[in-house]
């Protein structure tokens, strides 16, 4: 999704530009230049972000019921890229997806995992795109105590819907081969950010795959942190993720829903 629809900061440029053009028309100005201002606070302020968050997916508790094993922990990509000049995986703020299914994984709570696409572990026949490295990953996550028996790398999927799709594929498959009923056989854990929970659960229960959330990189709220009602601009970041899940769910909402088989 475009970053001139997600991020605040470019909301903010565009008032401050129309202010510029309407320079001779001083009410005019004037108001883009509030309007411009007011804006900047309000994407800047952490506890009104941490409200906004709250409200967008701040029911997943991450309560697993006593004595239950899910047979895949499905974690969704968006936490690293591959660095082919240092031979390994540079990880961002969102790789408590790949860590908390790894120590779920060793507490015995999930089977097997599933590593969907990222940018890791992508690779496609187009030379122009970035490429992942996933026989350095998996080599990678095996060398972090997970068997390569209890591994299935996804890494063909550029985005959630593809995700879906991809390892509905990868689990009729191995149903076929178990002579199972694919909607009751398997118990699947998502496991990824707070924020992309609510559009990545709608995403796989459209491709007919019911799974139980766990949220990662949530956001900490601290009410004794100083200054915690200082602008900060790093937390236009967050905005803009938030942003990017607020307009995909509104537009997986609103197209017309694909039809799913009986």
């Amino acid at each position: 999704m475009s970053t001139l629809i997600t991020s605040p900061i470019c909301y903010i440029l565009v008032l401050l530009a129309v202010a510029y053009i309407c320079r001779r028309r001083r009410k005019t100005r004037i108001a883009l230049i509030t309007a411009a201002v007011v804006f900047t606070l309000f994407f800047s302020i952490r506890p009104i972000y941490e409200q906004a968050e709250k409200a967008w997916c701040g029911e997943y508790s991450n309560l697993i019921p006593a004595g239950k094993t899910y047979d895949y922990g499905i974690v969704l990509g968006g936490y690293g890229e591959w660095d082919p000049d240092r031979n390994r995986p540079e990880f961002d703020k969102q790789a408590d997806r790949l860590l908390e299914g790894i120590q779920l994984c060793h507490k015995g709570k999930i089977r097997k995992l599933i590593i969907a696409s990222d940018s890791s572990n992508r690779q496609t026949d187009d030379p122009d795109e970035t490429q992942g490295n996933p026989a350095a990953m998996r080599a990678y996550i095996t060398r972090l105590g997970i068997p390569d028996s209890a591994l299935i790398l996804e890494n063909t999927a550029k985005t959630t819907r593809e995700n879906a799709s991809t390892i509905k594929a990868l689990l009729e498959k191995r149903d076929s081969a178990q002579r199972l009923s694919f909607s009751s056989s398997f118990s699947l854990m998502m496991i990824t950010s707070a924020i992309h929970l609510p559009r990545a659960l709608m995403t796989f229960q459209e491709e007919g795959i019911s799974c139980d959330p766990y949220a990662t990189d949530c956001i900490v709220r601290d009410p004794h942190q100083k200054n915690r009602w200082f602008p900060n601009l790093t937390i236009m970041r967050s905005w803009q993720s938030l942003l990017h899940e607020f307009i995909g769910y509104a537009y997986y909402k609103l197209r017309p829903t694909p039809s799913l088989p009986a």
